[in-house]
């Protein structure tokens, strides 16, 4: 039964339109993201860099996550992330400061990086 439920909406989902708005926005988190991952790998091409290779479609759910939450007016999200596409999270999402990310890269600490509060 869920199987079939999962099918037919996906099918559904498929005939559908996205607004051009949603359309812009994707494209711009999906070039940050592949310009984040760009940067990083040819300032840093010897550290592991938990690039964005693979998990594209995280960022673009991701941010519809944050968006619809915060229309629903949820305050909290925990965001439980192994390692592929993590970077590209905190900088194009959460607002994460690159400078304290490539601090750490450098292996330096990230402690004298004043992070903003997240809106």
């Amino acid at each position: 039964i869920e199987r079939n439920w999962l099918f037919e909406t996906f099918e559904m989902l498929k005939l559908s339109s996205l607004p051009t708005s949603d359309k812009l926005r994707i494209l711009e988190v999906l070039s940050n993201g592949e310009q984040f991952d760009t940067f990083t790998a040819a300032k840093f091409p010897t550290v592991k860099r938990y690039g964005g290779e693979g998990a594209e479609s995280m960022l673009v759910f991701c941010d519809s996550l944050f968006s619809n939450a915060a229309q629903c007016d949820i305050d909290d999200i925990v965001v439980g992330i192994a390692h592929r596409g993590r970077n590209n999270l905190l900088t194009v999402l959460l607002d994460c400061p690159p400078a304290l990310l490539f601090r750490k890269m450098k292996g330096l600490s990230g402690n004298s990086i004043a992070i903003p509060p997240f809106q």
